[in-house]
């Protein structure tokens, strides 16, 4: 694949369109139309909590006609850092204070078939009321706060359309009650292989309150006597640790890797 030139074919105000002729895998000359930010800004996009609830927007796009659930968004004006924009856009949108920035991602691509833009996720806690006197005339948004049964059920509704960065969102949220699982637990990976001792394994283990292992690991474990014989037979699953480091899972071994991941958790 190779670029040969790109041209503008049609500007607005908002958005550009170029085509790009290029050569594919086969040697073959082809033209490819996409669309740019004049400027090629990049976007922010905001994961928040209020608490207990993940703050989402619901807001009518012109393009599908309807309305669409995702998290608040916006643009990085020119000057500003990202957790600027950030800490900016979500109040703008949502009348919502960030009052702590848990993580800040590197640019990550939209649609790259149909555009190069690029946008940053902000994950933060907030307070304050929703408020939504800050939208212009072409916004339609309704703020919310949504518990985790609440996000489940707008996810298992088939009336309704939800945003893909949105979505991997609310999985996480549903499935941990917290957008980064990170603010749950501190994660540690390790790899252990079959020449390796029980006493590294153990020593890397103490003092943490959680293991959690897939099943290779498991059998590992079982192979080497950091398990007892009695475990019962199963899918990977935490049973138990007690202070002295003791761990209690169901395994299954079925399988035997000569790499093998856990994930600890303190």
């Amino acid at each position: 694949m190779r670029i040969i030139e790109t041209n503008k074919i049609a500007t607005s105000k908002y958005l550009d369109f170029n085509e790009t002729e290029y050569e594919d895998r086969c040697g073959k000359i082809k033209k490819w139309v996409w669309a740019q930010r004049p400027g090629n800004t990049s976007a922010v996009v905001i994961a928040a909590t209020v608490g207990d609830n993940l703050v989402l927007i619901k807001e009518y796009r012109v393009p599908l006609g309807g309305y669409i659930y995702e998290l608040p968004a916006g643009l990085i004006d020119p000057g500003e850092n990202p957790k600027e924009a950030g800490i900016r856009e979500f109040h703008e949108e949502t009348g919502l204070t960030i009052t702590k920035v848990l993580e800040i991602s590197p640019l990550v691509c939209n649609s790259p078939g149909l555009s190069d833009e690029s946008a940053i996720f902000m994950f933060a806690e907030a307070s304050g009321s929703p408020s939504e006197t800050k939208h212009e005339a072409s916004e339609d948004i309704e703020v919310m706060l949504y518990s985790r049964a609440a996000v489940q059920d707008l996810m298992t509704d088939p009336t309704v359309k939800i945003g893909a960065k949105a979505w991997l969102v609310f999985r996480e949220f549903v499935k941990y009650g917290k957008i980064l699982e990170s603010t749950l637990k501190q994660r540690e990976t390790m790899l252990l292989t079959t020449t390796e001792h029980e006493k590294a394994f153990k020593k890397l283990i103490k003092g943490m309150k959680h293991v959690k292992v897939n099943d290779a690991v498991a059998h590992f474990l079982y192979d080497n006597g950091i398990i007892a014989q009695g475990t019962t037979l199963g899918y990977t699953k935490l049973k138990s640790i007690t202070p002295d480091g003791t761990i209690t899972l169901d395994v299954c071994p079925k399988l035997k890797f000569s790499v093998l991941t856990a994930e600890l958790v303190r």
